[in-house]
């Protein structure tokens, strides 16, 4: 059973989810990355506020004013993924690419194993708002199928991502996920740095280990 991670109380903004994907696609991805992580999320906590700071994104998702008003603070998960049958909370309908979800129904949905990882040090509201922004921002953009396939390889990787370090027209999880947590984070934390468009579920995990507390299994595998 999952924790209620809808709950103000249940995550915090800045928490990182590792998803243990089941199907097809999740063993090719284990079996690419030799790892048993899948997918990556990040959690974040969305209000009025932040949602009126992007108007020109509102227009966008044609989230209309009456929306906006009955938005309650709340904490959301966002992702880029090509496979979920969830439509985005912001846009409204299915997308292959950058999307936002609430946390708890999206743990629910997941049929295998989820990880949380927490910051040692808390957020704080300056690189919160920071990051609810940035990923806010970041929606929609399409799925970045080919960096996510590229981002398994051992030596390839590094000397194309380096050309495509700067493009973010397409996004894969791992490439949405932590560079919105680059940009957020401040300096000080003394985090390292990293291309995400380098890095696997797996090395998410690693990437995260100087500032992150390590995983919390926070749902079994469904049988």
């Amino acid at each position: 059973m999952a924790i209620p991670l809808g709950r103000l109380d249940g995550c915090e903004p800045g928490d990182i989810l590792v998803f243990d994907g089941k199907g097809f696609l999740a063993r090719r991805i284990k079996h690419w990355t030799c790892s048993r992580h899948t997918h990556v999320a990040v959690v974040a906590h969305v209000t009025k506020d932040d949602l009126a700071a992007v108007p020109h994104k509102l227009e966008q998702w044609r989230f209309s004013l009456a929306q906006l008003v009955k938005w309650e603070a709340r904490m959301v998960l966002f992702e880029s993924t090509s496979i979920l049958k969830r439509p985005c909370l912001f846009q409204g309908k299915l997308f292959a690419g950058t999307q936002a979800h609430d946390v708890a129904e999206r743990v629910d949905d997941c049929p295998g194993r989820v990880w949380r990882l927490r910051l040692k040090w808390p957020i704080t509201p300056t690189e919160s708002r920071r990051l609810t922004r940035g990923l806010l921002t970041g929606i929609p953009k399409p799925y970045d199928t080919f960096g996510a396939g590229l981002s398994a390889t051992l030596f390839l990787k590094h000397k194309l991502m380096a050309l495509r370090a700067s493009d973010r027209r397409t996004l894969y999880c791992c490439e949405y996920a932590v560079d919105q947590l680059e940009q957020a984070f401040d300096p000080r934390r003394g985090y390292r740095w990293a291309n995400p468009g380098t890095l696997t579920p797996r090395g998410v995990v690693q990437w995260a280990e100087e500032l992150y507390r390590p995983p919390v299994l926070i749902k079994e595998q469904q049988d």
